[in-house]
């Protein structure tokens, strides 16, 4: 976190919470007009945020989630001026009743997407161990390559998620971890739970096919 701001009234809200809503819509206002507009990378960024919502409910049954993953502050800079903030987080376990493990989902295909996602998490448990110090962090990665049948660099996967259970269910301990997914199997464990559908994969891939190359649809 910038040194220069401090910090105050840390809360997790609900995603749905009518302020967070708005101060998303405003963002989204504010990047419009610098944003070329493409309809396919919208769609598919719509699919991606389904998958997401699938990782969410795969690790629903092994932790509680809870629905209040939005991180709600106050920054106040050196000069006085205070604005309120949102910071989402794309999953938070609970275990008697407190927020336990803050969870990053990323879907990978390089390794800027990883080094990106650590600063991300990194930076949203600078804020909740504020309030919550021993909160742990976990990042989970879905290695998309064997999805969309490209050729980048594998890094070492997990078959299954049964570490990431057992990470999942420590004691809140200021503990990090980082595990990495083949997303093929991944999406075959979730279809097996019917979260989701050989059918929206191959929408996935289309809608990726079609945002990386316009012209081709």
């Amino acid at each position: 976190m910038n040194n220069s701001l401090e910090i105050t009234d840390i809360a997790l809200v609900d995603y749905r919470d009518r302020g967070f809503m708005e101060w998303s819509r405003r963002m989204k206002r504010a990047f419009k007009g610098t944003r070329v507009r493409d309809p396919h990378p919208a769609d598919y960024q719509r699919m991606l945020a389904s998958l997401e919502q699938c990782v969410r409910h795969v690790l629903a049954k092994s932790a509680i989630l809870s629905d209040a993953r939005v991180l709600r502050f106050c920054s106040t800079r050196v000069h006085g001026s205070k604005r309120l903030q949102y910071r989402e987080i794309d999953a938070v376990t609970l275990l008697a009743g407190s927020p336990a493990c803050a969870i990053e989902v990323k879907f990978r295909e390089n390794g800027q997407a990883a080094f990106k996602a650590v600063g991300q998490l990194e930076q949203s448990l600078a804020i909740l161990r504020r309030v919550w110090p021993a909160a742990n962090g976990l990042l989970f990665t879905l290695w998309m390559t064997p999805v969309f049948g490209g050729e980048g660099r594998a890094p070492e996967c997990l078959n299954d998620i049964s570490s990431v259970q057992t990470f999942l269910g420590q004691q809140p301990q200021s503990a990090f971890a980082s595990y990495c997914l083949d997303g093929a199997r991944f999406l075959e464990l979730a279809a097996s739970a019917g979260l989701w559908s050989p059918a929206q994969t191959s929408n996935l891939c289309a809608l990726r096919r079609a945002a990386l190359n316009p012209l081709s649809t």
